[in-house]
């Protein structure tokens, strides 16, 4: 990963995480997507489809992402 991709993605990680947990929880993945949805005009992620995506890439079950 080259230092500008990796600098994008870590203000990108900040900014969405709102109680600066370090971590990012469904609410602030959802806000993410909801982001990226508008950003592109795509359909809005329901919570089920959020929930599933959390599921796959959640690789300890925490429910979150680190």
């Amino acid at each position: 990963m080259d230092d500008k991709f990796r600098k994008q993605a870590e203000d990108v990680f900040k900014r969405h995480d709102i109680n600066n947990s370090k971590f990012i929880e469904i609410n602030e993945l959802k806000n993410i997507f909801d982001e990226v949805s508008n950003e592109f005009s795509i359909p809005i992620a329901t919570e089920d489809e959020i929930q599933d995506i959390l599921n796959q890439i959640d690789t300890n079950d925490d429910r979150r992402l680190s």
